[in-house]
């Protein structure tokens, strides 16, 4: 019984691995590109077309917010506050984020007043 639950594991794990799974995807850019001379652009053969865009969002990633690295420690909570001011007046600190002391997980972040 318990040599089958290791083969049952071992196959869903070999599984998951072969399928990609948590690979990343390719990130996609578009690019649209109005000719400086319209006049130039319209033809007897071209299609009207109407565009609808919204509020374009990219992941918090590809922005350009860098990692002040030497600054994280371990605050109880009641020193929080404190803490934040403190670390708010070093001007290269825009943003803090909160994570778990026990298990990494990111619990909030925190903006300057």
């Amino acid at each position: 019984m318990m040599m089958r639950r290791v083969v049952w594991v071992w196959i869903a794990v070999s599984a998951a691995w072969a399928a990609g799974c948590g690979a990343a995807r390719p990130a996609k850019y578009y690019q649209l590109t109005v000719p400086a001379d319209m006049s130039a652009a319209s033809s007897a053969n071209s299609i009207p077309v109407t565009l609808q865009l919204g509020l374009l969002t990219g992941s918090h990633l590809y922005r350009e917010d860098r990692i002040v690295y030497g600054t994280g420690r371990i605050v109880a909570p009641t020193l929080l506050p404190e803490t934040a001011r403190h670390t708010f007046r070093d001007p290269r600190a825009s943003y803090i984020h909160v994570r778990s002391a026990s298990n990494n997980c990111y619990q909030c972040r925190i903006n300057p007043a």
